[in-house]
């Protein structure tokens, strides 16, 4: 599933993995800011992190599909101090936020966004492509959906 964001993301700082023959699809699909997953050809399941065999029934044979691109808050924290020295620095504060996407899988990431800080467990979130600093790499990051804005008070 190709994303077009309406607003794009600001560059974010972030420590980028180098690509593995296992994860190379996913983060080629990525910079192109597409998301997609492993589906294992057996069961059809999702799986994330990418691997060499299916999590769920052991089958060998994955491809990298299109997946969803909506979920539920999971958990989040806030974080407001860098751990990684000045590093983060220019970023903070900012909202990691794990999320089960509607593929049944768990994804942990940024939520970006002037909305971030309003975030609740159970919120519906969508993934958006962050471009990386210092990088022609783009990371998947989410924002809440527009649907939690009627949230009753």
């Amino acid at each position: 599933m190709t994303f077009h964001p309406l607003v794009q993301p600001e560059p974010i700082t972030s420590m980028l993995s180098v690509p593995t023959v296992d994860s190379e699809a996913f983060w080629r699909a990525c910079d192109l800011c597409e998301f997609r997953l492993p589906q294992c050809c057996a069961c059809k399941r999702y799986s994330y992190f990418p691997r060499r065999h299916c999590p769920h029934c052991g089958g060998r044979e994955l491809t990298f599909e299109s997946a969803p691109t909506t979920g539920t808050v999971h958990s989040f924290a806030h974080i407001r101090f860098s751990p990684f020295g000045d590093f983060w620095t220019g970023d903070l504060p900012y909202t990691v936020v794990r999320v089960d996407l509607d593929s049944s899988v768990r994804f942990l990431s940024r939520l970006v966004g002037a909305r971030r800080e309003e975030v609740c467990i159970g919120d519906r979130a969508e993934i958006q492509f962050a471009p990386v600093k210092q990088s022609e790499r783009r990371i998947p990051v989410f924002a809440l959906a527009a649907t939690n804005r009627t949230r009753g008070a």
